[in-house]
């Protein structure tokens, strides 16, 4: 009798355990398969886009440039002013 007891109990503590854990005992494989390539960045490096962009990005970094040498300048005056 102890030793039928002891074979259910230890079935259910691994049915308890299995259920417990999120392992299913039904559970089919997944099927794999490649992943698909992602899309290319840029099709072609020198569209119309890219040129139009690279000449706003170069004229924003003028602009830039510019209101860095006219902060600069401003700066410098603060300071000789001071030093008077």
């Amino acid at each position: 009798m102890k030793e039928v007891r002891r074979q259910f109990l230890h079935a259910a503590s691994a049915i308890f355990a299995c259920v417990a854990s999120g392992i299913r005992t039904d559970a089919k494989p997944q099927s794999r398969k490649m992943p698909a390539p992602p899309q290319p960045a840029e099709s072609d490096p020198m569209t119309s886009e890219n040129a139009n962009s690279r000449v706003s990005q170069r004229a924003i970094f003028q602009q830039h440039d510019k209101q860095f040498r006219d902060s600069v300048a401003a700066l410098f005056a603060h300071v000789n002013e001071l030093e008077e």
